[in-house]
């Protein structure tokens, strides 16, 4: 996807991020919403990191697997 490891390093810094935020939102509305927001906020996160990590992530990190963080398995 990204050939230069440079910008494919930068990529995936963001990546990470988002992942980051978007869990720790999780846990905000786990403390600050009701059950059946948390379960629909969860699913709904779920399945956007999904997409991230299939169609941004997993690309970069087989092309550039020295960038891939440790512990982490891309398919």
């Amino acid at each position: 996807m990204i050939s230069d490891k440079v910008l494919a390093e930068k990529i995936s810094v963001r990546v990470l991020e988002v992942n980051r935020l978007l869990n720790e939102a999780v846990v905000l509305v786990a403390e600050e919403g009701s059950v059946d927001e948390m379960e629909e906020f969860r699913m709904a996160v779920g399945r956007v990191l999904g997409e991230l990590i299939l169609l941004i992530a997993n690309p970069i990190y087989r092309k550039h697997p020295e960038l891939q963080p440790e512990g982490l398995s891309h398919s």
